[in-house]
């Protein structure tokens, strides 16, 4: 797996894109359902795959993986028989689900979300027949398994749900005695997850108790969200329904579970669309000439705080970055700076583990999140490896010995034009690594881009438990294959990162939605 999965965070074909419009838009010619079948076209079959089976390009990055739709099962519900209501499968769209790979969608249309959920229904609902007719003897027809189908994917009677008590006095008592009862087992005494390890779903892939205490909560934190998990829980894991219990307890339980969550930490980990706005600085030397982390001119430009999720989950990735953009007219700045208390540079071997940082840039106004792209509408990468080419004796000369062929950190490959770059001491806070310029045109085709295109100059600085990595390119595009980010320009710019100590190579990283970009 090279880093055309790595930065590539999965697409869908060329052709498939070649026949979609913008996201989230819409034709007067199509149909809601013929709307909802291009979105997740566009959007969702990269990972859940073309029939809704989990077997999308990106799969076998995910962990946990994509939902397999076909298999009639829905973990966030607010029923009885464990049938997701169009509002369940909106809202699970809308917020996506923290501790997994699925981001949020909130930034579509309301439309747009509506018409999406009612095809993953028709999607599970086709996929929950054909395996009825499979499994089924003697074999039985299709119309008789698609309304067996229909059975179990109507949503049955609303559960009934708690009222929130002050978590106080015996509520409190009571809440905590049943808490540790029949939650502390997974989720640990103070509601961190803490378990030897993973139960398994009934689909056999792994599931963990979720830390409450981090964010980590799939449906959100509010009263209403816990209380509605208590009650309904979570079809197909381990997660059972307490609806048996109490009223009183039950009562007692959720207002419990909601004092163990923080003030705002349902929202830690949901992904949000913001705008990047790259602010004109006049004065010092030009942006092409020098520009590093300390530039000054960057404290005249508001950071945007970005939300990341790893695609193959870890409590320990990374999750939060801030980005800032300046720009003099003619060349444009971004600067990304995330906390890392470890430094991890490569140095020759392409598969050991390092940090690194990506930007993604596109014209379309709601390209594939994980896209990047077709043939007609590229998209426009930047990225950079900590890199750092040191021996015992300092830095390594490699003049004589064929400095230019080393391997490809984008392709994995030796080829004759990657150059080295040199690092002045390993004990200095400034690092190597350089950035390369690619187009993306499918989740499999990133190319260099190489002399065709505007340089793209790099600098890096690690330093008290910190990155920050500044980007700097020209605002006009060379060629096709890059984004256009002069003023006036619709731009969507979108961040992965890479933790070297945490294991992030090739595919493994953290990953953002399409932030807009706005030039001054």
């Amino acid at each position: 797996m090279h880093l055309r999965h790595s930065i590539a965070l999965a697409s869908l074909s060329a052709a498939a894109l070649l026949v979609a419009c913008a996201a989230g838009g819409f034709s007067s010619r199509e149909t809601a359902a013929q709307r909802g079948a291009r979105l997740y076209t566009l959007h969702c079959a990269v990972c859940h795959g073309a029939n809704g089976a989990g077997d999308g390009p990106a799969a076998e990055l995910l962990m946990p993986p994509a939902r397999d739709f076909t298999r009639g099962e829905f973990r966030l519900v607010s029923t009885d028989n464990g049938a997701p209501t169009q509002a369940d499968l909106v809202a699970t769209l809308a917020r996506g689900i923290p501790g997994s790979a699925m981001p949020a969608w909130s930034w579509m249309p309301r439309e747009s979300l509506e018409d999406l959920a009612a095809h993953v229904r028709e999607l599970a609902r086709q996929g929950l027949a054909q395996r009825l007719v499979a499994a089924s003897t003697p074999p039985i027809a299709l119309d008789a398994a698609l309304a067996q189908a229909d059975q179990r994917l109507t949503p049955g009677a609303a559960v009934a749900l708690p009222h929130p008590q002050a978590a106080m006095g015996a509520v409190y008592e009571l809440g905590r005695q049943s808490y540790a009862r029949n939650c502390a087992a997974c989720h640990g005494p103070e509601g961190r997850g803490e378990q030897t390890g993973p139960e398994l779903n009934a689909d056999g892939s792994p599931n963990w108790a979720r830390d409450f205490t981090a964010g980590f909560l799939k449906g959100g934190g509010s009263h209403r969200a816990l209380a509605t998990r208590i009650v309904a829980g979570l079809p197909g894991t381990s997660m059972p329904s307490f609806a048996n219990l109490p009223s009183q307890e039950l009562e007692a339980l959720a207002t419990y579970v909601s004092s163990l969550v923080p003030i705002n930490a349902d929202s830690w980990l949901v992904h949000r669309q913001g705008t990047l706005q790259a602010k004109r600085v006049n004065g010092g030397e030009p942006l092409a000439a020098g520009c590093d982390a300390t530039d000054e001119r960057f404290e005249r430009a508001a950071e945007l705080d970005v939300v990341l999720a790893p695609l193959a989950w870890r409590n320990d990735a990374l999750f939060a970055a801030k980005v800032s953009a300046i720009h003099d007219g003619q060349s444009i700045a971004l600067r990304v700076r995330w906390r890392d208390a470890t430094r991890d540079e490569g140095a020759f071997d392409p598969a050991q583990p390092r940090d690194g940082a990506a930007f993604a840039f596109s014209n379309e106004s709601a390209p594939p999140l994980f896209g990047m792209g077709s043939r007609s509408h590229p998209v426009n990468l930047w990225h950079w490896q900590a890199l750092r080419l040191i021996d015992r004796a300092g830095v390594l000369d490699l003049v004589d010995a064929q400095p230019h062929v080393l391997s490809s950190p984008v392709f994995g490959e030796s080829r004759a034009d990657v150059k080295p770059h040199y690092l002045p001491a390993p004990s200095e806070p400034v690092a190597g690594g350089g950035v390369d310029a690619l187009s993306a045109e499918s989740f499999r085709a990133v190319r260099e881009l190489g002399a065709s295109a505007k340089s793209v100059a790099g600098s890096a600085r690690w330093a008290g438990g910190e990155w920050a990595v500044v980007f700097v390119r020209e605002l006009a595009p060379r060629n096709e294959s890059e984004a256009d980010l002069r003023r006036g320009r619709p731009v969507v710019v979108a961040l992965a990162l890479w933790d070297g100590s945490g294991g992030d190579i090739d595919g493994y990283k953290s990953f953002s939605i399409w932030q807009k970009l706005a030039i001054e």
